[in-house]
Protein backbone atom coordinates (compact mmCIF):
# COMPACT_ATOMS: atom_id res chain seq x y z
CA UNK A 1 0.00 0.00 0.00
CA UNK A 2 1.19 3.37 -0.83
CA UNK A 3 2.80 5.38 2.19
CA UNK A 4 3.36 9.05 1.70
CA UNK A 5 6.04 9.04 4.46
CA UNK A 6 8.12 5.95 3.04
CA UNK A 7 8.01 6.34 -0.63
CA UNK A 8 11.23 4.57 -1.22
CA UNK A 9 11.87 0.84 -1.16
CA UNK A 10 14.76 -1.01 -1.17
CA UNK A 11 15.66 -5.13 -1.74
CA UNK A 12 18.60 -7.28 -1.72
CA UNK A 13 19.52 -10.64 -2.62
CA UNK A 14 21.83 -13.10 -2.69
CA UNK A 15 22.15 -16.80 -4.10
CA UNK A 16 23.83 -19.81 -4.94
CA UNK A 17 23.46 -23.02 -7.13
CA UNK A 18 25.88 -25.19 -8.44
CA UNK A 19 28.75 -23.42 -6.54
CA UNK A 20 28.01 -19.97 -8.38
CA UNK A 21 27.39 -16.82 -6.47
CA UNK A 22 24.81 -14.31 -7.36
CA UNK A 23 23.45 -10.60 -5.95
CA UNK A 24 20.46 -8.64 -6.83
CA UNK A 25 20.00 -5.15 -5.66
CA UNK A 26 16.81 -3.53 -6.31
CA UNK A 27 15.48 0.61 -5.42
CA UNK A 28 11.52 1.38 -5.99
CA UNK A 29 10.38 4.76 -5.78
CA UNK A 30 6.59 5.20 -5.36
CA UNK A 31 5.55 9.24 -5.86
CA UNK A 32 1.83 8.37 -5.76
CA UNK A 33 -0.90 5.68 -5.13
CA UNK A 34 -0.63 4.83 -9.11
CA UNK A 35 2.97 5.33 -10.27
CA UNK A 36 6.22 3.25 -9.27
CA UNK A 37 9.69 3.59 -11.13
CA UNK A 38 12.14 0.80 -10.31
CA UNK A 39 15.68 0.47 -10.79
CA UNK A 40 17.30 -3.04 -10.28
CA UNK A 41 20.68 -5.10 -11.00
CA UNK A 42 22.45 -8.72 -10.48
CA UNK A 43 25.95 -9.62 -10.33
CA UNK A 44 27.62 -12.84 -10.24
CA UNK A 45 29.27 -15.03 -12.67
CA UNK A 46 30.67 -12.21 -14.81
CA UNK A 47 27.57 -11.37 -16.39
CA UNK A 48 25.42 -8.23 -15.00
CA UNK A 49 22.54 -7.12 -15.55
CA UNK A 50 20.72 -3.36 -14.99
CA UNK A 51 16.89 -2.52 -15.90
CA UNK A 52 14.64 0.20 -15.25
CA UNK A 53 10.93 0.33 -15.30
CA UNK A 54 8.17 2.38 -14.32
CA UNK A 55 4.51 0.85 -13.21
CA UNK A 56 0.85 2.08 -13.85
CA UNK A 57 -2.07 1.70 -12.11
CA UNK A 58 -5.13 2.07 -14.67
CA UNK A 59 -8.80 1.95 -15.14
CA UNK A 60 -10.62 2.01 -11.63
CA UNK A 61 -8.43 3.15 -8.67
CA UNK A 62 -8.13 1.25 -5.53
CA UNK A 63 -10.24 3.13 -2.67
CA UNK A 64 -8.46 1.43 0.22
CA UNK A 65 -6.36 4.39 1.10
CA UNK A 66 -9.23 7.35 0.41
CA UNK A 67 -11.74 4.97 3.23
CA UNK A 68 -9.31 5.18 5.59
CA UNK A 69 -8.85 9.14 5.37
CA UNK A 70 -13.12 9.05 4.91
CA UNK A 71 -13.79 7.07 7.67
CA UNK A 72 -11.45 9.01 9.61
CA UNK A 73 -13.46 12.57 8.70
CA UNK A 74 -16.65 10.79 9.58
CA UNK A 75 -15.20 10.02 13.03
CA UNK A 76 -13.88 13.59 13.67
CA UNK A 77 -17.35 14.66 12.39
CA UNK A 78 -19.05 12.36 14.98
CA UNK A 79 -17.19 13.52 17.84
CA UNK A 80 -17.54 17.28 17.40
CA UNK A 81 -21.15 16.73 17.44
CA UNK A 82 -21.03 14.43 20.98
CA UNK A 83 -18.80 16.81 22.07
CA UNK A 84 -21.30 20.24 21.25
CA UNK A 85 -24.69 17.57 22.71
CA UNK A 86 -22.52 16.72 25.93
CA UNK A 87 -22.44 20.19 26.67
CA UNK A 88 -26.18 21.17 25.73
CA UNK A 89 -26.98 18.35 28.38
CA UNK A 90 -25.03 19.88 31.00
CA UNK A 91 -26.67 23.29 30.48
CA UNK A 92 -29.97 21.99 30.42
CA UNK A 93 -29.60 19.63 33.91
CA UNK A 94 -27.98 23.16 35.15
CA UNK A 95 -31.01 24.88 34.19
CA UNK A 96 -33.36 22.27 35.65
CA UNK A 97 -31.29 22.07 38.90
CA UNK A 98 -30.17 18.73 38.56
CA UNK A 99 -26.86 18.85 40.39
CA UNK A 100 -24.90 15.42 40.57
CA UNK A 101 -24.90 13.81 43.54
CA UNK A 102 -21.42 12.41 44.72
CA UNK A 103 -20.57 10.15 47.85
CA UNK A 104 -18.15 12.16 49.61
CA UNK A 105 -14.95 10.74 50.89
CA UNK A 106 -11.41 12.55 52.23
CA UNK A 107 -8.58 12.42 49.32
CA UNK A 108 -5.37 14.07 49.80
CA UNK A 109 -2.82 14.62 47.07
CA UNK A 110 0.68 15.41 48.29
CA UNK A 111 1.27 16.60 44.97
CA UNK A 112 -0.98 19.29 45.36
CA UNK A 113 0.58 21.95 47.86
CA UNK A 114 -1.71 23.51 50.31
CA UNK A 115 -0.87 26.93 49.21
CA UNK A 116 -1.91 26.70 45.83
CA UNK A 117 -5.22 28.63 45.07
CA UNK A 118 -6.61 25.24 43.28
CA UNK A 119 -6.08 23.40 46.16
CA UNK A 120 -9.48 23.10 47.58
CA UNK A 121 -11.30 22.88 44.31
CA UNK A 122 -8.77 19.89 43.31
CA UNK A 123 -9.33 18.12 46.56
CA UNK A 124 -13.26 18.91 46.60
CA UNK A 125 -13.11 16.72 43.22
CA UNK A 126 -11.00 13.95 45.01
CA UNK A 127 -13.67 13.64 47.64
CA UNK A 128 -16.16 13.66 44.89
CA UNK A 129 -14.93 10.97 43.02
CA UNK A 130 -14.45 13.02 40.28
CA UNK A 131 -10.63 12.72 40.36
CA UNK A 132 -8.38 9.48 40.82
CA UNK A 133 -4.56 9.10 41.54
CA UNK A 134 -2.01 6.60 40.86
CA UNK A 135 -2.35 3.09 42.22
CA UNK A 136 -0.54 4.56 45.02
CA UNK A 137 -3.15 7.05 46.17
CA UNK A 138 -0.74 10.35 44.55
CA UNK A 139 -0.18 11.96 41.39
CA UNK A 140 3.64 11.30 41.91
CA UNK A 141 5.19 13.83 44.56
CA UNK A 142 8.07 13.10 43.35
CA UNK A 143 8.11 15.98 40.95
CA UNK A 144 6.29 19.13 40.56
CA UNK A 145 2.70 18.74 38.91
CA UNK A 146 2.78 20.92 35.73
CA UNK A 147 -0.11 23.41 33.55
CA UNK A 148 -1.01 20.23 32.36
CA UNK A 149 -1.47 17.97 34.91
CA UNK A 150 -3.62 20.19 36.99
CA UNK A 151 -6.13 20.63 33.42
CA UNK A 152 -6.03 17.48 33.11
CA UNK A 153 -7.93 16.88 36.34
CA UNK A 154 -9.89 19.79 35.69
CA UNK A 155 -11.30 18.41 32.36
CA UNK A 156 -11.26 15.13 33.51
CA UNK A 157 -14.15 16.49 36.24
CA UNK A 158 -16.03 18.43 33.12
CA UNK A 159 -16.12 15.34 31.24
CA UNK A 160 -17.90 13.79 34.81
CA UNK A 161 -20.31 16.43 34.82
CA UNK A 162 -18.97 18.68 37.87
CA UNK A 163 -20.65 21.52 37.85
CA UNK A 164 -19.92 24.72 36.73
CA UNK A 165 -19.81 27.24 39.64
CA UNK A 166 -17.56 29.84 40.10
CA UNK A 167 -14.67 28.51 41.53
CA UNK A 168 -14.59 26.04 38.19
CA UNK A 169 -15.02 29.13 36.23
CA UNK A 170 -12.10 30.11 37.25
CA UNK A 171 -10.32 27.03 36.68
CA UNK A 172 -11.03 26.85 32.91
CA UNK A 173 -10.14 30.99 32.34
CA UNK A 174 -7.13 30.22 34.73
CA UNK A 175 -5.82 26.99 32.32
CA UNK A 176 -7.99 27.92 28.67
CA UNK A 177 -5.04 27.28 26.97
CA UNK A 178 -4.15 23.71 28.39
CA UNK A 179 -7.48 22.49 28.46
CA UNK A 180 -8.12 23.88 24.53
CA UNK A 181 -5.14 21.73 23.82
CA UNK A 182 -6.44 18.68 26.26
CA UNK A 183 -9.52 18.56 24.02
CA UNK A 184 -7.57 18.09 20.72
CA UNK A 185 -4.89 15.66 21.82
CA UNK A 186 -6.75 12.61 19.74
CA UNK A 187 -5.10 9.83 18.49
CA UNK A 188 -5.59 10.46 15.06
CA UNK A 189 -5.57 13.97 12.11
CA UNK A 190 -6.16 14.21 8.79
CA UNK A 191 -3.45 16.20 6.45
CA UNK A 192 -3.61 17.88 3.88
CA UNK A 193 -0.73 16.76 1.08
CA UNK A 194 -2.16 18.95 -2.00
CA UNK A 195 -4.93 20.64 -3.33
CA UNK A 196 -7.96 22.68 -2.36
CA UNK A 197 -11.04 22.48 -0.49
CA UNK A 198 -13.09 22.03 -3.71
CA UNK A 199 -10.66 20.27 -5.55
CA UNK A 200 -12.22 16.51 -6.02
CA UNK A 201 -8.85 14.79 -6.44
CA UNK A 202 -7.11 16.77 -3.32
CA UNK A 203 -4.93 14.34 -1.61
CA UNK A 204 -5.37 13.77 2.09
CA UNK A 205 -3.42 11.37 4.29
CA UNK A 206 -4.64 9.88 7.95
CA UNK A 207 -2.03 10.32 10.74
CA UNK A 208 -1.46 8.78 13.77
CA UNK A 209 -0.24 11.36 16.68
CA UNK A 210 2.54 9.33 18.08
CA UNK A 211 5.62 11.68 18.31
CA UNK A 212 6.51 12.87 21.97
CA UNK A 213 6.33 16.47 23.30
CA UNK A 214 9.20 16.63 26.30
CA UNK A 215 8.30 20.18 26.80
CA UNK A 216 4.59 19.21 27.85
CA UNK A 217 5.30 15.72 29.59
CA UNK A 218 3.28 13.97 26.40
CA UNK A 219 4.32 11.20 25.43
CA UNK A 220 2.90 8.45 23.41
CA UNK A 221 2.64 5.03 21.54
CA UNK A 222 2.84 4.33 18.04
CA UNK A 223 -0.91 4.18 18.17
CA UNK A 224 -1.34 7.66 19.73
CA UNK A 225 -2.40 6.59 23.14
CA UNK A 226 -0.75 8.34 26.38
CA UNK A 227 2.42 6.63 28.14
CA UNK A 228 3.88 7.53 31.26
CA UNK A 229 7.73 8.13 29.87
CA UNK A 230 9.13 6.04 33.76
CA UNK A 231 6.34 3.77 34.24
CA UNK A 232 7.54 -0.19 34.79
Amino acid sequence: DFDPDDKWNFAAGYGNYAGENAMALGAFYRPNEDTMFSVAGSMGNGENMVNAGVSLKLGQKNGVSTSRVALAKEVQDLKAIVKAQNVEIQQMKASMGMAPQYEMKDVNFPDVPANHWAYEYVKDLADKGLVEGYPDGEFKGDRAMTRYEYAAIIYRALQLGAPIDGKMGRAINEFNPELARLRDLDRTRVDRISGKDNDRHKVERLRVNNKDNKQTNDYRDVYGSHIERNAK
